[in-house]
């Protein structure tokens, strides 16, 4: 399994053929086969467990939710229609104490303008090639065997 880490949230896909984390990345090492990576999730909806229905979408009088499946915390005015229309999966919870989250992973694509590695000699499998988007496509043509 490989890591796309990017900074900002985008629409997830409805279609759940790969895990997608979120949060900020407290630890990462590693290299090529044997990453491991710690990150705090910091937003109320886990989007491991979310179904992705858009229920929550749907009944939020704020639009802080939209199809990042994030709460944007600061439209948020603590209604909390969301958690009740999430209730049977639990994936939105304001009052998540385990919020520690780890996992390992054989390749890290950093899609962030400042990489989390930042060394003379990163290790292998791990890619950083910023923002510009024919640097990311030759990136990704590597992680692809290429």
């Amino acid at each position: 399994m490989f890591l796309f880490y990017v900074r900002e949230p985008g629409d997830l896909p409805l279609n759940r053929s790969y895990p997608i984390f979120t949060g900020v990345v407290t630890k990462l090492d590693g290299y090529l086969g044997n990453f491991s990576v710690n990150w705090d999730l910091q937003n109320p909806i886990d989007p491991e467990m979310c179904a992705r229905c858009g229920a929550c979408v749907e009944v939020c009088s704020e639009n802080a939710i939209n199809l990042s499946f994030q709460i944007d915390l600061d439209k948020c005015k603590s209604h909390r229609a969301c958690v009740t229309a999430c209730a049977s999966i639990g994936a939105i919870s304001f009052d998540r104490k385990e919020r520690e989250r780890s996992s390992d992973f054989d390749l890290i694509l950093d899609l962030r303008a400042d990489p989390k590695m930042r060394m003379s000699q990163t290790p292998q499998g791990y890619f950083a090639p910023g923002t510009d988007p024919l640097d990311q496509a030759l990136a990704t043509n590597q992680l692809d065997g290429g």
